[in-house]
């Protein structure tokens, strides 16, 4: 009888257990059908219809297609190739990794019967690429040039796509953007800023680094699906400022890596006449002078200066239209001639330059990085070492203030944004060719003010004020630089090359 009782006993705990569980699972479903975002027939018929459209922007044959719930969540953060306003003509410099690219990724995809036969595998394109270095150097309009040059649909896919409250739910996303790609293919899957996707895990630990454990699981399985089918045409291209802080395992997938450093003066150069091809720049304007003066600037950072520049000719054509209606006491400003905005000068771009810093970090974590990865190792020191690069990455100074003092020290024409400013570079080539009487101006706080006359010790005063600014490691390099220019020894003490410097701009 005992044993019957405990028989019920155990029976009715277990229904208990068991309804306790169904019921969970209820609420659980029911919460998640009210809360979640639901996706209607209307949803799923507009994102068909934008997949159909993609696919006849790109020429290709409108085939009956059907998507998932996460499928139709996803078509958002797809784009055509023909909405992309970026391609390989509108990067400047980066022309070996554009070669590159061309002959390693896009001839197989675009000709793809030059690679039939039995060594197909062996020039199979790269199902992973990984695009890192500073930021504003490119990566992503590289991407996105990828995409419009191959003619490849854009999958860009955001942190907060893939991060889903309910669980599972990540994992299922994840799977959608895979079988999305596919139906599209050929086709890129972007992250951008990858590192925060999948790290190594050394920043974040307990139930957050199972959770991301987990999710990269998941993608990895369905990545190396598509690096085992020789068919599929998706690629996986990750861009990142901070490579060692990826897995190794997701290193490993992306064999094709290129780092995107930061511009030398050639390839600046090549970034500004891209980015100025059609604006107005004064007689004389010297691309290559700017390009010379913006060391240690990212791509990024020399369209930016370029805008700030750029804003100087119309503000002094509206301080001069706001000067004659005072003298003319009139207030009417129709018919002002907007086109006669003078062109840009040089000395635009000196003044841009107190605005915009360069990102100049010391690149030589990358560098590091990717011979880490030469050698087979996963992560680099972090530690810079004392190695001399071949050119500056950046001086802790303000290096506008430098430029401002030494195109003062050319003239008061340099100064007040004269056309003549433009010559700073071009008479240091010249080498005392042509020696125009120049006035002699001073230097403050305030800016720029014309003297007629100065005291020597006021003049070794200044001398003696910037040559602090060239204390420190950085500061001895700019002077370096600086010194380039005119053939100015610049062992010499810092005050002796300071006066040198200035009597060859005024002699």
């Amino acid at each position: 009888m005992k044993q019957q009782e405990l028989q019920v006993v155990l029976l009715r705990s277990l229904i208990s257990v068991a309804t306790a569980a169904v019921g969970s699972l209820a609420i659980g479903y029911l919460l998640r059908r009210i809360l979640a975002p639901k996706t209607s027939d209307a949803d799923v018929q507009s994102a068909l219809k934008k997949l159909y459209e993609i696919e006849r922007q790109r020429g290709r044959e409108v085939k009956e297609l059907t998507l998932t719930e996460h499928e139709c969540e996803l078509i958002k953060d797809v784009v055509s190739p023909s909405e992309i306003d970026v391609d390989f003509n509108s990067i400047g410099s980066l022309e070996d990794i554009k070669k590159s690219l061309r002959e390693v990724l896009l001839l197989p995809i675009n000709r793809p019967e030059l690679f039939e036969g039995r060594r197909s595998k062996l020039l199979q394109p790269p199902k992973g690429i990984l695009l890192y270095g500073p930021p504003g150097t490119g990566k992503t309009m590289m991407a996105k040039a990828i995409a419009k040059e191959g003619k490849l649909a854009f999958i860009n896919i955001n942190l907060a796509t893939i991060l889903n409250k309910w669980y599972g739910e990540s994992e299922k996303i994840v799977r959608s953007i895979f079988t999305l790609a596919h139906k599209l293919q050929p086709c890129v899957v972007f992250f951008d800023e990858m590192d925060c996707f999948f790290h190594n895990g050394a920043s974040a630990s307990g139930s957050q680094h199972s959770y991301h454990m987990q999710v990269e699981s998941v993608f990895m399985t369905l990545w190396d699906g598509i690096v085992t089918d020789s068919k599929s045409r998706v690629i996986v291209i990750g861009a990142t400022n901070r490579p060692y802080n990826l897995s190794a395992a997701i290193l490993r997938r992306m064999p094709l890596q290129f780092l995107f450093d930061l511009p030398n003066k050639a390839q600046r150069a090549q970034i500004l006449n891209v980015v100025l091809a059609n604006e107005p720049l004064a007689p004389g304007f010297s691309i290559d002078a700017l390009a010379q003066l913006t060391s240690g600037y990212s791509g990024s950072d020399l369209q930016e200066l370029c805008k700030k520049a750029a804003v100087a000719p119309l503000r002094h054509f509206l301080e001069e239209e706001e000067r004659r209606q005072t003298a003319t006491a009139t207030t009417t400003t129709t018919g002002s001639d907007t086109h006669g905005l003078r062109p840009m000068h040089m000395q635009d771009f000196i003044e841009a330059m107190k605005e915009v810093a360069p990102t100049g970090k010391k690149a030589k974590q990358y560098h590091n990085f990717a011979q880490k990865r030469e050698r087979g190792g996963a992560k680099p020191d972090g530690d810079d070492d004392d190695n001399d690069e071949d050119e500056p990455s950046g001086a802790s100074i303000n290096m506008a203030d430098v430029l401002q003092f030494w195109s003062a020290m050319m003239g008061g024409a340099a100064a007040r944004g004269s056309s003549s400013s433009s010559s700073f570079t071009s008479t240091a080539q010249e080498k005392k060719s042509s020696k125009p009487k120049i006035e002699e101006i001073d230097v403050d706080d305030e800016g720029v003010a014309l003297l007629d006359e100065e005291e020597e010790g006021e003049y070794d005063e200044r001398i003696e004020k910037w040559s602090k600014r060239f204390e420190g490691k950085d500061g001895a390099r700019l002077l370096e630089q600086l010194c380039g220019l005119v053939d100015v020894d610049p062992s010499q003490p810092r005050p002796v090359v300071l006066k040198e410097l200035a009597k060859h701009f005024l002699d």
